[in-house]
């Protein structure tokens, strides 16, 4: 109930002002909505059809459940903060990565089956919809709760993957992005050769007369 009071009220659990949160959520919400939309219509119709008080009530905790759900992957997304990045899956899981650690991220979309949150040797997946969409890759193993154990790469599902991976590439190592920026605005310029030496010629050829004067017979005879 408190994420979905959260959620009502727009805010977003353990995010900062200068925090970037990365949300996980958009395409499993509908979802959710749709199907606490459709529990609320079979609640009026039990309604009718049932007279029994305790009937309604399961139905709109029911309502209330899949609403808090979708509320709880809202509510706590994904942060990058000034040192740390934040890998959740709602309130249930959370692992601390340090930026000094990560040495590189890149989109990479995977499907997984089975549980959210698999431990595979090192490599930790944090699955929504059975799906990962960023991998990060770290410099030394991070510890890692329920699953248990030590992981040095991480798969995360993400909305925007390219988002994720600019933002945590700008924030792990804010030199190396303002150096990408720098190049980026500072294009090389071609040399130009202001002496011009074939527009010269041209306008020297075009300065000369088209007709020359034929000489005057009287002058050559004096």
């Amino acid at each position: 109930m408190r994420s979905l009071w959260a959620w009502l009220r727009g805010r977003r659990a353990d995010v900062g002002p200068d925090d970037v949160a990365i949300g996980y959520a958009r395409d499993q919400t509908p979802f959710l909505l749709a199907m606490a939309g459709l529990l609320a219509v079979e609640t009026a119709v039990v309604g009718f059809l049932v007279p029994w008080p305790i009937v309604h009530v399961l139905d709109v905790c029911a309502v209330l459940q899949v609403l808090g759900i979708a509320a709880n992957l809202v509510v706590h997304p994904h942060v990058v903060g000034s040192r740390v990045l934040l890998l959740r899956e709602g309130r249930r899981f959370t692992v601390r990565v340090p930026l000094d650690a990560i040495t590189s991220v890149r989109a990479e979309q995977r499907t997984r089956t089975g549980r959210t949150r698999q431990l595979d040797g090192e490599e930790l997946s944090i699955a929504v919809g059975n799906q990962t969409d960023v991998l990060v890759e770290l410099s030394r193993p991070i510890p890692v709760r329920k699953p248990d154990g030590v992981a040095t790469r991480i798969r995360f599902r993400a909305d925007d993957p390219r988002h994720a991976v600019t933002v945590i590439r700008r924030l792990a190592d804010p030199d190396a992005g303002q150096q990408a920026e720098g190049e980026q605005l500072q294009q090389p310029v071609p040399a130009v050769d202001h002496r011009e030496p074939h527009r010269g010629a041209f306008v020297q050829d075009r300065a000369e007369p088209q007709h020359q004067r034929e000489p005057d017979p009287q002058r050559q005879a004096q």
